[in-house]
């Protein structure tokens, strides 16, 4: 057990793992800051495999290829029409979407995925049964600052 948690990497990997128990092999309680990171990235690991779900159920695949078949009809049959509906569309997103307000969202979501990485790995690290169970043995000193010294086995 002493080989799998010395090392840099074997640390990453805890730190950056979705799943602790997984990796490690130890099942263990997740703390509350573990779980408010885990709530801070969900956009980036959970979203994703919600929508692949989502766009892999046949109904949903019918629905997006009828829709393109009927516009690919519209727009073979009244091209002009189609062009300036669509035009209208895009003029109509653009004026009421500011570019600054996706740049901003864009921006909030990437400082919640590294701010939820981090509020996660600490909620791990910190710990003290998943620690314990993961050195073999009790943190030398059960205080925050300890919890950032390097540990000495």
């Amino acid at each position: 057990m002493a080989e799998h948690n010395t090392g840099f990497i074997n640390h990453a990997c805890v730190a950056f793992t979705k799943d602790a128990s997984r990796f490690t092999g130890i099942e263990y309680t997740k703390s509350r800051l573990e779980r408010i990171g885990e709530t801070l990235i969900w956009h980036v690991s959970e979203l994703p495999r919600a929508i692949t779900t989502f766009f892999s159920d046949p109904k949903v695949a019918t629905i997006a290829l009828t829709t393109l078949a009927m516009f690919a009809v519209q727009f073979c049959f009244y091209p002009t029409m189609t062009y300036l509906w669509v035009k209208n569309v895009v003029v109509f997103l653009s004026h009421y979407i500011q570019p600054w307000a996706v740049r901003f969202a864009f921006y909030i979501a990437t400082q919640a995925a590294v701010l939820g990485v981090g509020v996660r790995t600490l909620g791990r690290f910190t710990n003290q049964s998943f620690m314990k169970a993961w050195y073999g043995q009790q943190r030398p000193n059960g205080s925050a600052v300890a919890l950032f010294q390097p540990y000495r086995a």
